[in-house]
């Protein structure tokens, strides 16, 4: 008989292949840890943007029923509303529009208890200045204004009979508003 001498061969993967698929492994996390919240972060400012540019199309609607108007006057809701920011609400937002602001689910555009919520005419008063504090989802209605880039400038008091406006909303970016007028 012949004694066969079998070579053993060891099964499996070597270490060094093990540390290679560890660290290719390692380094995909580490992008996908990186890329997603910038990702996320990128579609709730797409989202409050949407917000922003509906409103303004919701706006340009309203004026285009009501002999040109805008809805101005920030009035507690109820009674004879025509030509107030609650009418405007009530009528062309509410149940209509999504205006959630992505992070917290609030509606952005709105009335709490009777009382107009985003119609802040604070920063647009006098020389108009960028809205401080900052804050993501915060929305701003100002009418007689104009935008330059990220901020906005008076173009004229604002009354009654008023066709300018320019609509604000903070984004994630820290300090960055996203802005967009009728004009």
């Amino acid at each position: 008989m012949k004694n066969l001498v079998k070579s053993k061969r060891a099964e499996g993967f070597t270490i060094i292949e093990v540390m290679i698929v560890l660290a290719i492994a390692g380094l995909i996390m580490v992008i996908v840890f990186i890329a997603v919240p910038q990702l996320q972060r990128s579609q709730r400012d797409n989202a409050r943007q949407n917000i922003a540019n509906r409103v303004k199309a919701e706006l340009e609607t309203y004026a285009g029923n009501n002999q040109g108007l805008y809805p101005f006057n920030n009035a507690a809701c109820g009674g004879a509303d025509t030509g107030k920011w609650c009418d405007f609400i009530n009528r062309y937002i509410t149940g209509k529009v999504k205006v959630a602001d992505p992070s917290t689910g609030n509606d952005v555009v709105t009335t709490t208890a009777g009382v107009p919520v985003a119609y802040n005419t604070a920063p647009c008063t006098g020389t108009p200045t960028v809205p401080n504090p900052w804050v993501p989802g915060t929305f701003y209605t100002c009418y007689g204004s104009k935008c330059t880039g990220e901020a906005f400038t008076n173009s004229g008091n604002a009354t009654l009979n008023t066709r300018n406006y320019a609509v604000m909303i903070g984004l994630d970016r820290s300090g960055t508003w996203y802005c967009v007028d009728n004009g």
